[in-house]
């Protein structure tokens, strides 16, 4: 559930964990132009066109010739996770193209593939913001929106924030020493008379 609500935020780690990737999109294009073989100046000028890596690859994924690794498997949310654990942890860019291909040449789709570089930078450019992520989970679990919300400004964590509220646990939520927290700078209106 955690790392479902994180990766639907674009994220590759919870806002409290101060930790990185590291991949920069040179590492990323070395890659991908790896696993698809084409025109690397075709490539950018469509990374260009598109505004993004992702959405350019997701127009040259269908050439690629393997779609997945050898025993099929598709990628987990746990894969993904210990993918980023495994990009955080090391500082070596041969490493972090290693990692990185073991995960891209598991893409068996080409949104799967673009959504993947979309996580790595950060940037899914869906929409979905973390209001429409607090409205997802109040509906899930049956809980107030403004309960949700609220839980969120004491933990900045939204991946925690659904756990408590799978578990009816949203009004246990605390300040925790050295974390985050978010604040509201106004209470938003429904229309001009209010």
């Amino acid at each position: 559930l955690a790392l479902a609500i994180r990766y639907a935020g674009g994220r590759a780690f919870s806002p409290t964990d101060e930790r990185v990737l590291g991949a920069s999109g040179g590492i990323v294009s070395d890659v991908v132009m790896g696993i698809l073989r084409v025109d690397w100046h075709r490539f950018r000028e469509q990374s260009i066109k598109s505004g993004e890596m992702g959405e350019a690859l997701a127009i040259f994924w269908p050439q690629r010739s393997v779609r997945a690794d050898e025993s099929g498997a598709p990628i987990l949310l746990k894969d993904l996770a210990e993918a980023f654990d495994d990009l955080a942890a090391t500082g070596n860019q041969e490493n972090k193209k290693n990692i990185l291909g073991r995960l891209f040449i598991r893409c068996r789709d080409p949104r799967e593939a673009a959504y993947l570089t979309k996580i790595i930078f950060s940037d899914l450019r869906t929409g979905v913001r973390e209001g429409v992520l607090q409205a997802a989970v109040a509906e899930a679990f049956g809980k107030p929106l403004a309960q949700v919300q609220r839980c969120q400004l004491l933990v900045a964590d939204l991946d925690e924030v659904a756990r408590l509220a799978k578990h009816d646990q949203l009004c246990d939520a605390r300040f925790k020493l050295f974390h985050p927290i978010q604040f509201m700078l106004a209470t938003p209106k429904e229309n001009a008379n209010e």
